[in-house]
């Protein structure tokens, strides 16, 4: 995704507009301006993600002397935490250069901090617009990229960052280093303190051999312009056969876009991440389509339940339409026996009609009658089949108390698997109560 970089040195806010770079904010210090002239600015094409190279008043540099470790066990250590607590904070921007050697073994640092919390206000702003600040790189963090494919310069000791409001200086000398910087319109003192920086001397002292520069290492000079129109012994810086490269504000911008956000350098990863409203958009995107997703599957989870409910009335409604199928069954055909026995029965016969009434009147819903026989002398013999959970018991007491006497011994037999019941007796007993 392409990335859309600011220049932010000095006090003045830089915009790449058409093939030229605007300065914002000439004069002044106000953050507000920065702020929101900065978030103007930001081209609607690219509005997503942007790129900050960040040098104003309220950034600081000190060299720190650490083990070769890298950002967060950097923050984690008790001693950079009680001498630097801005690394424990969420609020001011921070970050630190790749630990370099320096004489007795011993690793050192460059840590880049904020003085007053400028660089999360100008973030913030960048969210209400779309845009997420990814980035923010010193110049001097940038400035270490250009030689050897990347990787800090060893060759290059020091970095001159010059436009009409700021001049900065950035020695590297024995793995340590040192920044000095001035603010607003340079004097002749402030141009003489840059010059004995640099290893040049006074600017009216050209008779200086060259081989005496490169004691101090090579010279990256950054000018937005391109060019040293700026400094007053550009020319002595040109002879003096130190100059590694002339670089613009296109190649810085280039050249920071094209760094690793993961380097430890980044003074914007100290903050809690920010979303941009694109960014919230797409996560309330995201949120909804979970939360239809989750709805869908509780309906059909509850649509599968009912329909587990209804199968489950379905079923026990057939069931006990069965059931009563049977029921009624049985009951006719024990009113059909009532009429036969009603229609066959003589005079003679009433009494055996009164014991056959008495007789369907007990038989149980349960039990089917599959024999009846009343023979000579009062006898009789039933023989009937049991559905599940017939009273036996109840319907052995119904039988005794309408006068059919089961014969003892044998009388009553019931089969092995309780499906079947025999009952031979003598029903005198009913004829008698008549």
């Amino acid at each position: 995704m392409k990335l859309f970089v600011g220049i932010l040195i000095g006090r003045s806010v830089r915009v790449k507009e058409a093939a030229s770079w605007r300065a914002l904010s000439a004069d002044g210090s106000a953050t507000d301006r920065w702020v929101s002239e900065l978030a103007a600015c930001v081209p609607e094409k690219i509005r997503r993600r942007m790129v900050l190279i960040y040098e104003p008043e309220a950034l600081a540099h000190q060299a720190v002397d650490v083990p070769r470790v890298g950002r967060t066990k950097f923050a984690s250590l008790a001693k950079i935490r009680a001498d630097h607590p801005v690394v424990m904070s969420d609020t001011f921007g921070w970050g630190i250069e790749n630990a370099t050697q320096v004489p007795g073994g011993s690793f050192s640092t460059t840590l880049h901090f904020e003085l007053s919390p400028e660089l999360i206000r100008i973030r913030d702003a960048l969210a209400k617009v779309g845009t997420k600040l990814v980035a923010a790189w010193s110049p001097f963090s940038v400035g270490l990229q250009y030689a050897d494919g990347g990787r800090q310069n060893q060759a290059a000791r020091q970095m001159l960052v010059m436009t009409e409001d700021f001049i900065g200086v950035a020695s590297f000398a024995s793995g340590r280093s040192t920044i000095r910087r001035w603010f607003g319109q340079a004097t002749e003192t402030d141009w003489k303190s840059v010059s004995s920086l640099i290893g040049l001397g006074e600017p009216q002292r050209p008779q200086i051999a060259a081989d005496s520069y490169s004691r101090r290492g090579r010279l990256v000079v950054v000018a937005g312009d391109g060019s040293g129109g700026l400094c007053p012994f550009w020319p002595q810086i040109q002879k003096s056969g130190r100059l590694d490269g002339l670089y613009d504000w296109d190649s810085l911008a280039a050249t920071s876009s094209r760094m690793s956000l993961r380097l430890p350098s980044n003074i914007s990863a100290s903050f809690p991440k920010a979303l941009s409203v694109n960014e919230w958009a797409d996560i309330g995107i995201k949120v909804g389509l979970i939360a239809i997703a989750v709805l869908s599957l509780d309906v059909a989870r509850q649509r599968y339940r009912l329909a587990d409910i209804q199968r489950g009335h379905l079923s026990r409604m057939s069931e006990g339409a069965s059931r009563l199928a049977e029921a009624m069954a049985r009951r006719r055909e024990r009113d059909l026996l009532d009429l036969k026995s009603l229609r066959d029965v003589s005079a003679r016969d009433r009494g055996r009609a009164d014991a056959l009434t008495r007789l369907t009147s007990i038989l149980p819903l349960e039990m089917t009658l599959r024999r009846l026989v009343f023979g000579a002398d009062d006898a009789f013999e039933i023989v009937a089949s049991l559905a599940p959970g017939t009273d036996l018991q109840a319907f052995r007491r119904d039988l005794f108390g309408s006068g059919f006497l089961p014969a003892d011994p044998g009388g009553w037999a019931e089969s092995g698997d309780g499906r079947q019941l025999v009952v031979r007796g003598s029903y005198g007993a009913a004829i008698a109560k008549q």
